[in-house]
């Protein structure tokens, strides 16, 4: 009798320890997903502030958004896109206080450090990564430039 007491035992301990393992796997994955919730929910809470701080500041400044997508007769999701982030800026910063430029050939020195406030990219999706012709051109980039003043 005792025996069968010690085996029901030791698949109880198993069967807990198991258990375990599987609820801290859970707890884990819960607290990572969590955290990149809230994580996200500030950061985009800090874009918008940051954004509705533009329009506030000065009514006269116009916000320049510098979309990159692929010509228009390839893909014309991403230029609907790019018409929508226009929207969106212009509903908070003001109707005439926005400005787009949407190209497929953006040069990183006159384009995006000198003109633009905010840059876009928009690609098709291939296994995984944008397109091709997107990854070449963002490739030849220098991201070391500090970008913080803009």
């Amino acid at each position: 009798m005792e025996v069968s007491y010690q085996s029901e035992r030791a698949s109880l301990l198993s069967s807990t320890t198991g258990r375990s393992r599987i609820g801290i796997k859970k707890l884990i994955l819960y607290l990572s997903t969590f955290l990149l919730v809230f994580g996200l929910y500030f950061w985009s809470s800090g874009v918008r502030a940051r954004f509705q701080g533009v329009g506030r500041r000065s009514s006269s400044k116009q916000v320049h958004i510098l979309v990159i997508t692929l010509p228009e007769s390839e893909h014309p999701s991403s230029h609907r896109m790019a018409q929508r982030v226009l929207d969106g800026a212009r509903s908070v910063v003001g109707r005439d206080s926005a400005k787009l430029l949407v190209s497929n050939r953006v040069d990183f020195e006159k384009d995006v450090l000198s003109w633009s406030d905010a840059v876009v990219v928009g690609s098709p999706v291939y296994m995984a990564n944008p397109h091709p012709k997107i990854l070449e051109m963002l490739s030849n980039w220098n991201f070391s430039e500090d970008l913080s003043v803009k």
